[in-house]
């Protein structure tokens, strides 16, 4: 990760095994618990993300960013 990812927000998934954060740099990531690795960098934000939520039983989060999306 870049020094522009400065997490902002952060859920963790209903079983416990990933971390989602929200950042700085625009972007959402998915973090493994155990490995502490990134498993996905999702983009499409045109500004910070400020906040993120994780479903708590199915795979679908939600994010928002300081400036709003088209």
């Amino acid at each position: 990760l870049g020094p522009a990812h400065h997490p902002l927000a952060f859920a963790v998934t209903g079983e416990g095994k990933w971390v989602v954060s929200g950042s700085e740099d625009k972007c959402v990531y998915v973090w493994d618990v155990q490995s502490k690795q990134v498993l996905q960098r999702l983009e499409g934000h045109k500004d910070a993300v400020l906040g993120v939520a994780c479903h708590p039983k199915r795979a679908v989060i939600a994010s928002c960013a300081l400036a709003a999306d088209p």
